[in-house]
């Protein structure tokens, strides 16, 4: 959820999220794979799931 916090950051919002979260369902398809390029993300590879 964050990058570059303090841990009583990243520790308070988890608690706050956790007291709103109401669980759903979903559904997916698939997973696209990225790669990091120090700026830009690179598209690499979109993995189907089985129906």
């Amino acid at each position: 959820m964050q990058n570059k916090v303090a841990p009583e950051a990243a520790r308070r919002l988890l608690a706050e999220l956790q007291g709103e979260f109401q669980p759903f369902t979903a559904r997916a398809e698939g997973l696209l794979l990225w790669r990091y390029l120090g700026g830009p993300w690179e598209r690499l590879r979109l993995f189907r799931f089985a129906a």
